[in-house]
């Protein structure tokens, strides 16, 4: 029996996470996967929003906030795209991925059920501006950034 490795499924993981898989690989962008990551987790990092981790799954308040700063920050392209590290472990390694969000709320919530974790980066599509997930400690941080 052949077994997959952990990245093998990336794609399936995107469509389980009910987002639309507009392109892969997106090559062209003006911030690498690794910038965006440390500009979501690095040491320095304050977060635009803190909700208390005060259960094993995530809390609606933290779909709510992704959300409305994804919105604030303008993460959407007008054709209603973004990009995303594809969740999960070794996402990273692929590089962003050009999605569209058809449910259009929970995603936090959706990539957890998915992966069994909320931590995701999505920028959008000029590469400019990040909105992403990490859980810290006891919080979970929504974390927003502008490229220059």
């Amino acid at each position: 029996m052949a077994h997959k490795s952990p990245t093998e499924g990336w794609r399936d993981t995107i469509t389980h996470c009910g987002l639309q898989l507009v392109s892969e690989f997106e090559t062209q962008v003006r911030t690498s996967t690794m910038t965006a990551i440390y500009a979501a987790t690095g040491v320095d990092v304050k977060p635009t929003a803190r909700i208390p981790a005060t259960s094993s799954r995530p809390p609606e308040e933290l779909d709510q906030e992704w959300h409305e700063q994804a919105l604030h920050h303008s993460l959407y392209a007008d054709d209603q795209s973004f990009l995303i590290i594809p969740p999960g472990s070794g996402g990273s390694s692929f590089g962003w991925v050009k999605v569209k969000d058809p449910v259009g709320h929970s995603l936090p919530s959706r990539i957890f059920a998915a992966t069994g974790n909320t931590d995701f980066v999505a920028i959008s599509t000029d590469g400019r501006r990040l909105c992403a997930v990490t859980l810290e400690e006891d919080e979970y941080w929504v974390v927003t950034h502008e490229f220059a």
